[in-house]
């Protein structure tokens, strides 16, 4: 199925839909995420939502939850796998409403389908981390949800880069340089260790342990 899509900075070109017999996680990233909202939502802000989801991810655990790769645009963040993904929803499992926006770009909207082709799963701990993500942004608007996104080590590195007079449109953006969460650093090295070792009953009342203080340390706002 072939449709017209805006994407940022790039104007409105025919690119050709295509959806995967088993949608990959960002799919599912994205339906989770309008499904919590149940509101309607911008191109923009949707993509700094799942941007902000990725870095927290990457935080408590060395890697984003999407598999997606960001570039520097003019709007931020940006990743054309994310892109690719809301778009190839349009229709099914997202409905997207397009009005005439500014500088001759059109204005995307999108909003939970009434056709999805399959239904949003994430692991417990995927749940969780998106889930602390929406509450920290509750009720924030367009422009302090970019700042946010902005205020991001990644971020943060490409403007330091620009204000020394660097040209960094579409420069990749480096998640190795977010601040890791010590204890979460820690409980990953230690599962680590422990599965490179003979397991024996101390060793699995270590793990149990564990286990249980990484629970108490997602519950904590």
């Amino acid at each position: 199925m072939s449709r017209r899509v805006s994407t940022s900075g790039e104007g409105t070109r025919d690119i050709e839909m295509q959806f995967p017999a088993e949608p990959d996680v960002v799919f599912h990233i994205i339906a989770h995420v309008l499904n919590k909202l149940q509101r309607e939502v911008g191109a923009i802000e949707l993509m700094k939502i799942v941007y902000l989801i990725d870095v927290e991810f990457w935080r408590l655990f060395g890697r984003t939850m999407s598999g997606a790769k960001y570039r520097r645009d003019s709007k931020g963040p940006f990743s054309t796998a994310i892109s690719s993904a809301r778009d190839a929803m349009c229709g099914h499992e997202l409905r997207c409403e397009v009005a005439p926006g500014k500088r001759g770009y059109d204005k995307h909207a999108y909003s939970l389908g009434d056709s999805p082709r399959f239904v949003p799963k994430l692991d417990a701990v995927y749940v969780e981390v998106a889930g602390r993500v929406l509450k920290r942004i509750h009720g924030l608007d367009v422009t302090a949800l970019e700042e946010l996104a902005y205020q991001t080590e990644p971020m943060q590195a490409i403007i330091q880069e620009e204000e020394l007079g660097h040209d960094c449109h579409r420069e990749p953006l480096d998640f190795s340089l977010i601040k890791r969460d010590p204890f979460m650093a820690q409980w990953l090295a230690n599962q680590d260790r422990i599965r490179q070792q003979p397991i024996d009953l101390e060793y699995e009342r270590h793990l149990r342990s564990e286990k249980e203080d990484f629970t108490q340390f997602l519950a904590l706002p």
